[in-house]
């Protein structure tokens, strides 16, 4: 079954990603978050997002955090689910235990977009699934507890025997905390990696030699994925930035480093040849979510293994993909270390525009029919955050607006992309509004879309530090 997890990176969650994946033929395709899009940090948890992508890291799952916005928490879950859905995921897993008014809320959400939930701690004995929890080995601290209740002296203590102890003395509390006692972050557990001890991978690496050189047609140390297709231009770029161009066989008509390289166009931006893919008989298909449910159907049906990577949505999330692409094409290292470089560099950035202290208007353009504008919730709104601007669509929820949105907002500094669009022809309509103050100051700039709509690590990168030296 594939399925998705919702996922707060707690004790509950965890247990019940580990119950669900005790079935080998489970797979989960992806952790999902709800959070509010005005909180930074999770307000029962108290930790942000980037501790969510170190789990998902650690885990080897990919996650999806879903804003939530004034249209409500009910909204957004379906919108997600919708999607999943489509990319053949038809199963949720959930945490709840015993709290019936909202179990039976999740299935009725659920049932309505054709989700089937799952509820692996359902119906148990608290203390014996915190105990279990323990026992398992995982280990987690209370990050949060509930106002005005003799909880306080639990905040930041690990979960433990000691712990459950000092939670059943208190009267009227729940050892899982299901009445929001206290609130947890899982810190290790037996599905999370661990860090490889370097004796353990030498004796590995010894092991593997010998076992290659007397049993060669049975086991090779070298990466499962030789022969790799890419349908969409920003996972091909990561690839050459990891230095595993070698293994590439097909890509899009819009992975252009690929085709100087003469590697086989499989796909349009959207479109795959199923019937090249087919034939090229790759190890491994690398998609976005724009692929269709029934094209990566049909290839796994073919045997082919296809891998959906959801459009990030800030540069934590590109850096996060970047890193399990890392690790599924046995690039680890080299992932990491473009990673570090790149955050280095857009951190340097962002500190810097901080100290500066003003907070300048920003109008980022992305098409011209319709004008089509960035907006928040999208991993180009990060250019903005970064340089520590103001995006004069914050409020919009859809990105298509007239030019008298933008004249009204009078933006500071103008930048259009070139993404299907003539940049100097935008620039030349902006510039006879000679009462906006990015006019009067000459400051409309062209990015070019191959590096501003690129998400990888170093695009990001280098159009924030092109934008930087705007400013």
């Amino acid at each position: 079954m594939r399925a998705f997890v919702s996922w707060s990176g707690g004790k509950d969650c965890t247990l019940a990603l580990h119950h669900f994946l005790s079935d080998p033929q489970n797979e989960v395709s992806f952790l999902l978050n709800m959070s509010h899009e005005t909180d930074s940090i999770s307000k029962f948890h108290n930790f942000g997002s980037d501790v969510l992508f170190e789990q998902s890291h650690s885990l080897g799952i990919p996650l999806f955090i879903e804003r939530v916005t004034s249209k409500g928490y009910e909204y957004h879950l379906k919108k997600i689910m919708k999607k999943f859905k489509e990319d053949g995921i038809g199963y949720g897993v959930f945490g709840d235990i015993f709290l019936e008014e909202h179990r039976d809320w999740t299935t009725e959400v659920c049932r309505e977009v054709g989700i089937t939930p799952i509820f692996p701690l359902w119906g148990r004995e608290t203390l014996s699934v915190i105990k279990e929890f323990c026992e398992l080995g995982y280990k987690a601290k209370v990050t949060g507890v509930k106002e005005g209740g003799d909880y306080d002296h639990l905040l930041n203590k690990e979960i433990n025997i000691n712990f459950i102890k000092e939670i059943c003395a208190i009267k009227g509390a729940d050892p899982c905390g299901e009445n929001g006692e206290y609130h947890t972050l899982v810190l290790d557990g037996p599905i999370f990696r661990k860090k490889r001890n370097k004796n353990f991978s030498q004796s590995l690496l010894l092991i593997c030699l010998i076992l290659t050189i007397f049993f060669p047609k049975t086991l090779s140390c070298e990466t499962k994925f030789k022969k790799i297709i890419s349908l969409t231009p920003s996972i091909t770029q990561s690839i050459y930035y990891l230095d595993a161009q070698d293994r590439l066989i097909g890509c899009t008509n819009y992975c252009h480093s690929a085709i100087s390289d003469d590697i086989e166009i499989v796909s349009s931006a959207i479109k795959p040849n199923l019937e090249k893919i087919a034939k090229l008989k790759p190890d491994i298909v690398l998609a976005s979510g724009m692929i269709s449910e029934r094209d990566v159907n049909t290839l796994r049906r073919l045997g082919i293994k296809v891998e959906i990577f959801p459009t990030p949505r800030s540069f934590i999330e590109i850096c996060n993909q970047f890193t399990l692409l890392g690790d599924l094409i046995d690039k680890q290292k080299r992932a990491e270390e473009i990673v570090k470089e790149s955050a280095e560099r857009v951190n340097r950035i962002r500190d810097e525009m901080k100290k500066r202290g003003n907070s300048p208007r920003f109008f980022i353009q992305i098409g011209a029919l319709p004008i089509f504008t960035v907006i928040p919730g999208t991993f180009m709104n990060d250019y903005i955050i970064y340089s520590n601007g103001k995006n004069i669509a914050s409020a919009l929820s859809s990105g298509t607006i007239g030019r008298e949105f933008v004249v009204a907002r009078d933006p500071d500094y103008i930048f259009i992309v070139t993404m299907g669009i003539t940049g100097e022809h935008e620039e030349r309509r902006w510039r006879e509004f000679i009462n906006m103050k990015a006019v009067n100051n000459n400051r409309i700039f062209i990015l070019e879309s191959e590096k501003a709509c690129q998400p990888t690590p170093v695009t990001f990168a280098e159009t924030l530090e092109i934008i930087y030296n705007k400013l």
